[in-house]
């Protein structure tokens, strides 16, 4: 009791100390450090009022994570993720650029269901419930895996680069361009789900069955997938994923916040141009930017009506390309640019208000299986660490680019088969 205690203790600190830290470090990166005062999308427009509403509904948003254990729940780690990478941040742009207040409400209302649908299913859940391991599983956990690593190792030597780009991050653009033109589309698809849910799978294989010198057979391999088309987010994600999950494994989830206070203020001590860009702007407040530029745009513009989706054949899409070039075409007049933003942003530029609470309704649902299938199971924390990737996509993609392109069905699916493979 006294431990949780302290747990709640911390955490309001923490809270307090992460919204002035992500205040500061808005003004401090753009306004000083970078004097961008007058770049569009990224204005000082102190609106007090805002601030006391920024204030109000993420206290109002975080009594669900102080009241329940968030070590205990898969959809409760994953909504306190976002909440912690989408809504502090965006609360924070939302006051100091003052921006548009119909927006930001929907993104309240778009938290609200997603913890509300938390706590419906908290209310009327069974608790007790038991899972046998069965070998059909174990073969064909491994068997998923072996096919993988095959096709990824294939795709390497038709496609591959020089490990050298490992070493030189900010000249992959070079290999990243070429890859979109010559990688047919299945693979790319097979290498995005390799990176972001297979690579971990394994690792939590490896870890699981306590054979850890073989975690070095997917961190090469994770490592070869990058080079064929230069993603960065494979490395970081990585990166990121194996945090997550040592933190969650040992119960220490009410520690990110302090680890994220620690990150950010490291950051801007160290006053580095290329770390700043990607640890303030890229991380916390271009999400937030695009979100604002996506609601103003499709405001004013026609909606796409999930005609860049998996229905666009019936539906016609009148700008002909997706919701990330249209934002790069016609706001930033860079064709090329893919301006991609979080699910709630996108789900906006679809359906508008309606399509929030469709798409939060439907992320809702994607949760509640992981929740379904990982409750009361000691392998639990291994769910953290093979879907923790392609989820974290959300707080840069839409939901439907998230569960086919990033992979959260299929990390759906793994997490199956590896609770199933293994007693409890």
């Amino acid at each position: 009791m006294f431990e949780r205690l302290m747990e709640r203790k911390r955490f309001i600190i923490s809270l307090g100390i992460y919204f002035v830290l992500l205040c500061y470090s808005y003004y401090f990166y753009f306004y000083i450090f970078q004097d961008y005062t007058y770049q569009v999308g990224y204005a000082l427009n102190l609106n007090f009022f805002k601030l006391i509403e920024a204030i109000i509904f993420t206290i109002l948003l975080g009594l669900v994570y102080f009241y329940y254990d968030i070590n205990k729940s898969i959809y409760l780690t994953y909504s306190f993720i976002l909440y912690n990478l989408l809504f502090v941040p965006l609360s924070v742009f939302y006051w100091m650029s003052d921006n548009a207040r119909p927006y930001f409400y929907m993104v309240v209302i778009s938290f609200l269901i997603l913890e509300g649908i938390f706590l419906f299913y908290r209310g009327f859940a069974k608790r007790e419930r038991r899972y046998r391991s069965n070998d059909l599983y174990v073969y064909l956990l491994a068997l998923t895996l072996f096919l993988f690593f095959a096709i990824n190792i294939y795709a390497y030597i038709k496609y591959g680069h020089s490990l050298y780009y490992l070493l030189n991050l900010e000249k992959v653009y070079d290999i990243r361009f070429k890859a979109r033109a010559v990688i047919p589309t299945y693979l790319k698809y097979i290498l995005q789900w390799s990176a972001l849910v297979v690579i971990p799978t394994s690792i939590a294989y490896f870890a699981k069955i306590r054979r850890y010198y073989l975690i070095v057979i997917p961190l090469i391999v994770q490592a070869l997938i990058f080079t064929i088309n230069g993603s960065k987010f494979y490395l970081f994600s990585l990166i990121i994923n194996l945090f997550v999950f040592l933190i969650y494994s040992e119960k220490l989830m009410y520690y990110m916040l302090p680890a994220l206070n620690l990150f950010i203020t490291s950051v801007l001590l160290l006053k580095n141009n290329f770390i700043m860009s990607v640890g303030i702007r890229r991380a916390f407040f271009v999400p937030q930017s695009l979100s604002f530029v996506y609601y103003d745009f499709f405001t004013k513009h026609p909606k796409l009506y999930l005609s860049s989706s998996i229905l666009k054949r019936f539906i016609k899409n009148i700008y002909k390309i997706d919701s990330p070039f249209i934002i790069g075409r016609y706001v930033y007049h860079e064709p090329q640019m893919s301006a991609n933003v979080n699910y709630i942003a996108n789900a906006y530029s679809h359906i508008g208000f309606v399509g929030i609470i469709i798409f939060t309704i439907l992320l809702a649902l994607v949760l509640l299986g992981f929740e379904y299938f990982s409750e009361n199971n000691r392998n639990r924390k291994y769910i953290v660490l093979i879907s923790f990737s392609s989820f974290l996509a959300l707080v840069n993609s839409s939901l439907l680019t998230t569960l086919k392109t990033h992979g959260l069905l299929i990390a759906l699916f793994m997490s199956i088969l590896f609770l199933k493979s293994f007693r409890e």
